[in-house]
C-alpha cells in the first residue's frame, strides 16, 4: 500500500474508532477519493453513512447530502444504499423519509436483485407510504416487491418467514380498503394463514386476521366471516388478555352480529367487551364512539329513551377526547335526533340539527352526513306538521346525492320527505313520485332494513285508498309481507320485538282493505289475527283496537254473523272507554250497530232492531258532536231504514253541505236509501244537489 494511501487509512481508522465524525469534512474534496483504495473509499463512505445516520434527526438536508456523498464515494456498495434506506426507514415515517428510502433501495437492488431483505424492506417502505398518502399505487408496487422477495427465501429462518406473509398480508389488507375489492382481503387472509401455519402466534397478528375477516363480511354479506372473526380475536385475547385493541375489536364484531340479527344476546356480548376495554383503556375516542353507537342501535330498535341517554354520554366522553370530530358530531346529533323524535322535545332535535350542521361544515362531502341532515328536517316537519321542513329536507337529500347518485339511504330519505309533503296535501302525485324513490332503493340494494318495507306499504296503501286502486293495496300487502313473512304463528307466546307492532298494524290494515276489494274471507280472517295478537302484546294499542273492530265489522257484515258483529261491538265498547275523542270509532261503532239491526230485523219482533238504530243513532250524534261530518249520511241512511224519511233529507242536506255526500251514482245504489229512493222528498233533493254541482 502507498504511504499516502496508508496515512489515509490510518486517518480513517482513528475517526472510527474514536467516533469523531466532525473530522470528515477533510476528505470532501474529490481528488482524494481517486487516490485511495478501493478498502479505504468503502471505509470512508461508511463513515459519512454514519454521520448521515445522527444528523437525520435534526438535519435532514445536511444528512441528506452526506449521504449523497456516500453513494458517491462507492457506487457498487449495494449494503451501503440498503444501509441508508433503512435509516431514512427507520425514522419517524413522513412522506420525505419514506420516499428517500424507497429511492435507496431501488438503488440496492439494481446492484443485488437477488436479495431477500431488500425487496421485503422496500415493500414495506411503500406500504407505509401508502398509508400516509391513501394512494393504492403504492401497495400495488407494494405487493410486486414481497412477491419479488418470496423468490429468494434462502437462509430466511421460519420466524422471519412468518412475519413476512402476516406484513404482506397487510398490504393487500390496505389495498382492498381503498379499492373496495373482496379478493385483496381474500388475499390477505390467505397470507395470514400462511403466517399462521408457520406457527407465528402473536396477538398483533390475529388481530390484523380478524379485521380482514371484518372487512370481507361487510363486503360480501357473509355472517359467517363475522363469527370467525370473533373466534379469532378471541385468540389474540387468550395470548393478551389486557390487549386493548383486540377487545375492541371482538366488540365490534359482536356489536356487527347484533346489527344484523337483532339478537339481544349479542348486544350483551359486546356490552361486555366493551366494558373490559374501559377498565384498560378509558383514555380511547374509539372506545367511547363505538360504545355509544352501540347503545344508539338497541336503543332505536328497543324505542328505549334509556339506552339512547347512555349512548350520549358516550358520545359525550368521547367528545372531551376528540372535539369537533364530524363522524361523533353525526352520530351524537341521529341520537338526539331519535330522543327528541320519541320524546317529543323540541329542543332535542335543535340540537340535533346544530351539530350535524356542524358535522358538515367540518366535513361537506359526506353524502350520509347530508342523510342525517334531511331526516332532522323530516323530523321537524313531523314536529311542527309544517311541510316547508319537508322542503329542506328534500334540498339535503338532493344534495347527497349530488355527491353520490348510488347511495341508496337518500333516495330513501327523498321517499319520506315526498310521501309526508303527499299525505298532508292529499296529492296523489306528490305519493306515487314518493312510491318511485322507494323503488329506486330498492334498485341499488337498500332493501336490507326492515322499516324500509314498512314505509313503502305505507305510500302504496295511501294510494290505494286514494284511488280505490286493488293493485296498490296488493303490492302494499307484499312489501309488508318482505318483513313479516305470509305466515305468522299467532298461537306462539314468544315476545315480538316492539318495532314490529306498527309493521304488523300496517299489514292488518291492508289485508282488510283488500277484503273490502276482493270480499275474501280469508284476508279479513287474517286480518283479526294479526289487530288480535298486537293486542296481545300491547293492550293500550287504541289503533290495533280500532282496526280490530273494523275487521270484525267488515268480516261480521259479509258473512251475516250476529257472533261476529258482537266481538265487533265489544271491541268499540272497549276502544270508546279509553279514548272517548275518537269521533271516526263513534261513527264506525254506529255502522255496527246498524248492520246489527239488519241482521236481526223481523217484521214480527220490530223491537230489539229498532233498539239498536237508537244506539246508532246515539253514536253517530256523538260522533257529529266531536267533529265527524260523514256521520251526518250515515244518519240519513239510518232514517231511511227506519222509514223517517224527513229526518233522512235533513241530513242529506246537512251531508251535501258539509260537502262529504258520496256520488250521486251511489246513492241511486245505496241498499240502505232504497225506500227513500221512492219519495218525493229524495227526488227534489237529487235535483236540487244536480242544479248547485252544475252551477259550481
Amino acid at each position: 500500500m502507498r504511504k499516502k494511501d496508508k496515512e489515509i487509512q490510518i486517518k480513517l481508522q482513528d475517526i472510527e474508532s474514536n467516533g469523531e465524525l466532525g473530522h470528515l469534512e477533510a476528505f470532501k474534496d474529490k481528488a482524494l477519493w481517486h487516490d485511495m483504495s478501493l478498502d479505504n473509499r468503502e471505509l470512508l463512505a461508511v463513515l459519512y453513512s454514519r454521520l448521515a445516520q445522527k444528523q437525520l434527526v435534526e438535519d435532514e438536508s445536511t444528512a441528506a447530502t452526506h449521504f449523497k456523498l456516500a453513494a458517491e464515494i462507492a457506487p457498487h456498495n449495494h449494503d451501503l444504499l440498503y444501509q441508508q434506506g433503512l435509516s431514512y426507514y427507520l425514522q419517524p415515517h413522513t412522506e420525505a423519509s419514506l420516499t428517500q428510502a424507497c429511492e435507496c433501495f431501488e438503488s440496492a437492488t439494481k446492484l443485488k436483485d437477488n436479495d431477500f431483505t431488500y425487496w421485503y424492506i422496500w415493500g414495506s417502505s411503500l406500504k407505509s407510504l401508502g398509508l400516509i398518502q391513501e394512494n393504492i399505487s403504492c401497495f400495488l408496487e407494494a405487493l410486486q416487491k414481497f412477491q419479488t422477495a418470496s423468490l429468494f427465501p434462502e437462509g430466511i429462518d421460519g420466524e422471519e418467514w412468518a412475519t413476512f406473509y402476516w406484513h404482506w398480508g397487510q398490504v393487500y389488507f390496505f389495498s382492498g380498503k381503498l379499492a373496495g375489492e373482496a379478493l385483496d382481503f381474500r388475499n390477505a387472509i390467505d397470507k395470514y394463514k400462511e403466517a399462521v401455519a408457520l406457527y407465528l402466534d402473536t396477538s398483533s397478528l390475529w388481530n390484523s386476521y380478524g379485521d380482514a375477516l371484518i372487512e370481507l363480511a361487510f363486503l360480501i354479506g357473509s355472517r359467517e366471516c363475522f363469527f370467525e372473526a370473533i373466534t379469532i380475536y378471541q385468540k389474540a385475547i387468550a395470548l393478551t388478555p389486557n390487549d386493548f385493541q383486540a377487545l375492541i375489536n371482538l366488540a365490534c364484531a359482536y356489536q356487527c352480529i347484533y346489527e344484523l340479527t337483532n339478537d339481544d344476546q349479542y348486544y350483551h356480548l359486546s356490552e361486555k367487551e366493551f366494558r373490559a376495554a374501559v377498565d384498560i383503556n378509558d383514555r380511547q375516542f374509539i372506545l367511547w364512539i363505538k360504545w355509544g353507537q352501540l347503545q344508539a342501535t338497541y336503543g332505536k330498535i328497543m324505542r328505549d329513551v334509556a339506552y339512547l341517554n347512555s349512548s350520549i354520554k358516550k358520545y359525550e366522553r368521547a367528545d372531551a377526547l376528540e372535539p369537533n370530530h364530524p363522524g361523533l358530531l353525526s352520530r351524537w346529533g341521529e341520537v338526539e335526533m331519535l330522543l327528541g323524535a320519541n320524546t317529543e322535545q323540541v329542543d332535542l332535535l335543535r340540537s340535533a340539527e346544530r351539530k350535524i350542521a356542524r358535522s358538515i361544515e367540518l366535513n361537506s362531502e359526506g353524502s350520509e352526513i347530508w342523510y342525517l341532515y334531511g331526516v332532522c328536517h323530516n323530523e321537524m316537519g313531523r314536529y311542527f306538521a309544517n311541510e316547508k321542513f319537508y322542503e329542506q329536507g328534500i334540498e339535503k337529500f338532493q344534495h347527497g346525492l349530488s355527491l353520490n347518485q348510488d347511495d341508496p339511504l337518500l333516495w330513501y330519505g327523498l321517499a319520506m320527505s315526498f310521501y309526508a309533503i303527499g299525505d298532508m296535501r292529499s296529492d296523489m302525485q306528490v305519493i306515487e313520485k314518493a312510491v318511485r324513490y322507494y323503488a329506486k332503493v330498492l334498485e341499488l340494494g337498500g332493501q336490507h332494513f326492515y322499516q324500509f318495507w314498512n314505509d313503502w306499504g305505507v305510500a302504496l296503501l295511501r294510494l290505494g285508498e286514494m284511488t280505490g286502486d286493488q293493485s296498490y293495496i296488493e303490492s302494499a300487502v307484499d312489501k309488508f309481507e318482505q318483513i313479516i313473512g305470509k305466515e305468522i304463528d299467532f298461537e306462539s307466546d314468544s315476545d315480538t320485538d316492539p318495532m314490529d307492532l306498527e309493521w304488523l298494524y300496517n299489514y292488518g290494515c291492508a289485508l282488510d282493505f283488500l277484503g273490502d276489494f276482493t270480499e275474501d274471507l280469508n284476508h279479513y280472517e287474517k286480518a283479526i289475527a294479526i289487530l288480535t295478537s298486537i293486542l296481545k302484546i300491547d293492550p293500550d294499542y287504541l289503533h290495533a283496537r280500532y282496526n280490530l273492530a273494523l275487521s270484525l265489522s267488515h268480516l261480521g257484515e259479509s258473512v251475516s254473523s250476529v257472533d261476529v258483529l258482537y266481538k265487533a261491538l265489544e271491541q268499540f265498547k272497549i276502544l270508546l272507554e279509553s279514548d272517548p275523542e275518537d269521533e271516526a270509532g263513534w261513527n264506525d261503532w254506529g255502522l255496527t250497530l246498524m248492520h246489527m239491526a239488519q241482521l236481526l230485523e223481523e217484521v214480527a219482533r220490530p223491537e230489539p232492531s229498532r233498539r239498536l238504530y237508537e244506539q246508532a243513532e246515539h253514536k253517530f250524534m256523538q260522533a257529529i258532536n266531536l267533529g265527524s261530518l260523514s256521520s251526518h249520511y250515515n244518519l240519513a241512511c239510518l232514517h231511511a231504514l227506519s222509514g223517517n224519511y224527513s229526518i233522512a233529507i235533513h241530513y242529506l242536506d246537512k251531508a251535501a253541505a258539509a260537502n262529504v255526500l258520496p256520488s250521486v251514482d251511489d246513492m241511486m245504489n245505496d241498499e240502505w236509501l232504497e225506500d227513500l229512493r221512492e219519495t218525493h222528498e229524495f227526488r227534489v233533493f237529487i235535483s236540487m244537489l244536480s242544479m248547485r254541482q252544475q252551477k259550481k
